[in-house]
């Protein structure tokens, strides 16, 4: 079974311009119960059934949320990270992505937005800059 959030992931870990930034705090899902900063989660929002393609396979579509995490006085640091996320992923054309045993034939990723959030009931605050991305994929 193709797992897209896996091989984002996994994309992602393989980014040496991510990981000088968050090591390997790279998560699916949900940040630990202690996290380090800054982080990034990795989730699937949506995914849409097989469609036909023009060459008669079926492609899938998945909309997944790559969020950049940090601590601090403002959200520069989340912000400035999901730049280099946007980076990293945008415009990925016709290549596979590692999905554990089933790569994934990626037909193109692209940026669909980003938007701010911010956690300031704690100390220090958290601020969150989530990022989606469109995945179409040959199954």
């Amino acid at each position: 079974m193709k797992d897209p959030v896996l091989a984002i992931k996994t994309k992602l870990l393989a980014d040496t311009s991510i990981t000088t930034l968050v090591s390997t705090r790279i998560y699916r899902d949900l940040l630990p119960a202690s996290p380090v900063f800054p982080a990034i989660t990795v989730t699937e929002i949506s995914d849409i059934a097989d469609v036909g393609s023009h060459s008669g396979s079926t492609e899938g579509t998945t909309r997944i949320q790559c969020t950049a995490w940090s601590q601090g006085v403002a959200g520069g640091e989340a912000s400035m990270l999901s730049r280099v996320i946007r980076k990293s992923l945008h415009r990925i054309t016709n290549t596979n992505l590692t999905s554990g045993t089933d790569p994934i034939p990626v037909v193109i990723i692209t940026d669909a937005g980003a938007r701010p959030d911010a956690n300031t009931d704690v100390s220090p605050k958290i601020w969150m800059m989530h990022r989606d991305f469109i995945m179409r994929y040959r199954n």
